[in-house]
């Protein structure tokens, strides 16, 4: 499916050419990316337009970083809290859906409300900006990595995650596994980002290198857990494991939710120069900030009276978290199913089934990067 096949047939009605042209993003030095739909007078056009450059500057950095021939990213007018990929003759093709930027903005407006503040996290577009990141990042790893052409090759249709016959168990597996690897990829460029991190390759695989202090990494870590749990508990209905997720083309969110987790363990564990109690912060931070996320958005809504009646100066002011010992706010269930034997049986399926993929996805994969 080519560009124009994704725009026009697949996700909205087709806008005037005058308006495509004023709401394009085109970065500095390739058009790939731009707002298409049709509402002139639509009240989150601004909010849109944010997006649209913000996708169509990560396109730009995977062609030129990542030797992608080409990708074009796009917010598409579909009010589904998604993104999608596709391949067609004029190269990769990724459309992240309006109601997508609309859910975003409105929960990191929510979390900027009702959670104590963090550096400069009352800016209300601040945990949309991240999700952005993450699930953008997310579907360029999908075509960086031949998860695209992988998929074309075994399967009808023309985008990545079409849906899943009940019955056929052993293609969710793989797609489930891909989406695995595609959430690694996100989540490290969203954690690059957001943490301030140089990453170079060293002789071990990749190192990172601290451009902060680790009170500011820590405090970073907390912001992007907020960031990446709220994601997950949006892009599913249920955080728990379901008797059908083994069907499904996406792994239940407390597995994704944990996958991420061991990605940021593995990062800020090479991080140069951040010493071991500077990484069990960063670590808990995290966590904390994903339980945060859980109790504004989550399952832990009846939690959300104990946030709410703490006094936010002083909260601010003694570094007062969530998580410390006499102060706690109930855990709610991502933090306590995060590494429990279900979730690990889960997550350890996937990690099975990555070997038997791999070799194929070397073939099809772009640019000089190892997968995972």
């Amino acid at each position: 499916m080519n560009s124009d096949e994704l725009k026009k047939d697949f996700f909205w009605p087709e806008p005037s050419e005058g308006y495509r042209s004023w709401a394009s993003a085109p970065t500095i030095k390739m058009d790939l990316g731009g707002l298409f739909y049709a509402d002139e007078s639509d009240y989150e056009l601004s909010h849109m337009v944010w997006a649209a450059k913000n996708v169509a500057q990560i396109a730009e950095v995977a062609c030129r970083e990542d030797d992608v021939p080409r990708i074009e990213a796009n917010i598409l007018d579909r009010r589904s809290f998604n993104a999608a990929v596709g391949k067609g003759d004029d190269g990769y093709n990724i459309g992240v859906l309006r109601g997508f930027v609309s859910g975003a903005v409105l929960a990191s407006t929510s979390l900027s409300i009702r959670l104590p503040q963090i550096g400069d996290d009352r800016n209300a577009l601040l945990y949309a900006g991240i999700m952005i990141q993450f699930v953008t990042a997310h579907e360029v790893t999908h075509a960086r990595n031949g998860h695209v052409d992988f998929k074309r090759a075994k399967r009808p249709g023309t985008l990545m995650a079409e849906a899943v016959e009940s019955t056929d168990w052993t293609w969710s597996l793989i797609s489930q596994t891909l989406e695995y690897d595609a959430d690694a990829g996100g989540f490290l460029h969203a954690a690059n980002n957001v943490l301030r991190l140089e990453q170079r390759r060293g002789l071990n695989g990749a190192a990172f290198v601290m451009r902060t202090s680790e009170a500011e990494m820590t405090a970073q870590s907390r912001i992007l857990g907020r960031a990446i749990g709220t994601y997950f508990l949006l892009t599913h209905g249920e955080i728990a494991i379901l008797g059908d997720a083994h069907t499904k083309t996406h792994p239940p969110a407390i597995v994704r939710c944990t996958s991420a987790y061991l990605v940021f363990f593995e990062i800020v564990s090479r991080v140069d120069g951040l010493s071991p109690e500077g990484v069990r912060q960063c670590l808990e931070a995290y966590v904390t900030g994903c339980s945060e996320a859980e109790i504004v958005l989550g399952e832990g809504r009846n939690a959300l009276l104990a946030v709410t009646e703490l006094d936010d100066e002083p909260f601010r002011l003694t570094g007062f978290h969530l998580s410390e010992p006499d102060n706690f706010v109930p855990s709610m269930y991502m933090r306590r199913n995060m590494m429990s034997q279900e979730t690990r049986a889960y997550l350890a399926r996937l990690q099975a089934c990555w070997p038997t993929i791999k070799p194929e996805l070397l073939k099809l994969k772009l640019g000089s990067h190892n997968l995972a």
